[in-house]
This record gives C-alpha cells, sequence and structure tokens, in this order.
C-alpha cells in the first residue's frame, strides 16, 4: 500500500501459516538463514500466536520473522487464522523478489482494524494510517456488503479513523 518500502518502517515480517505446517515453516526460515529465539521473550507468552521470533542479518541490517497460526493475541475474541479467513489469500508482485500472497481484502481489514488498536494504550499514528490508506486504494475491490453484514466492527473502525484523515470516505 506504499509505492516504496522505504516509505513503512516496520520491525519484523510477519507470516501466517496452517498450524500443521509449523515445522515446515520454521524448517524453511532456517535454510534461509533465520535463526530462532529459544523461547519467548516473556514468562506469560506460552499462550502466543506465534512461535518464537527468529533473526538474520542481511546487508548489516537485523530483519525479524514471526510465523503466526492466528493473526490476532489470544485475547483477541475473534480469530484470524487459515481456518476463519473469509476469502482465499491473493497474490502480490515483490517487485525482484518471489511473488506472494496476501490476506484478501476482507480478512485484511479485519486484520487492521483490530491491529490499530491493539494494546488500545498504544495506540500509533502509522496504523491508523495504513488502515486509512488499505481502504482508499482497494475502495473498489473490497466486498462493503459482506464487511458490512459479518464484520461490522470494520465499519466502526473506518468511520473512527476518517476522524484522523477527513478525507476518508467509510
Amino acid at each position: 500500500i506504499y509505492p516504496a518500502p522505504e516509505l513503512r518502517p516496520m520491525v519484523d515480517i510477519d507470516i501466517l501459516i496452517d498450524p500443521a505446517k509449523t515445522e515446515t515453516a520454521m524448517r524453511v526460515a532456517g535454510d534461509l538463514g533465520y535463526i530462532f529465539a529459544p523461547r519467548h521473550a516473556s514468562k506469560y507468552a506460552r499462550l502466543m500466536h506465534h512461535v518464537p521470533p527468529a533473526m538474520t542479518t542481511q546487508s548489516g541490517f537485523r530483519i525479524f520473522l514471526e510465523i503466526h497460526n492466528d493473526a490476532m493475541s489470544p485475547n483477541h475474541p475473534h480469530r484470524l487464522s487459515f481456518s476463519t479467513l473469509a476469502s482465499k489469500p491473493q497474490p502480490f508482485r515483490r517487485g525482484a523478489g518471489p511473488d506472494g500472497l496476501a490476506l484478501g481484502h476482507t480478512d485484511m481489514l479485519r486484520h487492521l482494524a483490530r491491529h490499530t488498536f491493539e494494546p488500545a494504550r498504544q495506540i500509533r499514528l502509522i496504523h491508523l494510517y495504513d488502515l486509512w490508506r488499505y481502504q482508499t486504494i482497494f475502495r473498489d475491490e473490497i466486498d462493503w456488503r459482506e464487511i458490512k453484514a459479518r464484520f461490522p466492527y470494520v465499519i466502526v473502525v473506518l468511520r473512527l479513523v476518517s476522524h484522523v484523515f477527513p478525507s476518508a470516505q467509510s
């Protein structure tokens, strides 16, 4: 959703997998040079929605990877996992890199709407902007009837974000 990767700083790369493929995903990441932490940093993280983070270094930069079995934290009432996707993942091009799959528009909006306020004590402007920019760019491709019928909280969140970015049409 940004014209160049340097316009959206990020801390890590998140991937969503079918939990049955966890070992395979970890093996592939290891083959790519990622080294996994032996455990989560917090002793309270035993119920995390991802395996311990992995890290590699490329051109002097640390790249962190999180392999998720759920895109939402365990304290969220709604799941966003392979078994709860509203639509099939959609293909995308990564410039010179390999093609990939991203969440479909409905699922991406579900994720962004929840992630924007996670945790609620730390709402970040960049997350609000991600959500606003996503719905602005893909407005004509999004199934708004499905979102209104099945995921009304997304509409509520978009209306809130429209107060931050007044040109957003929710």
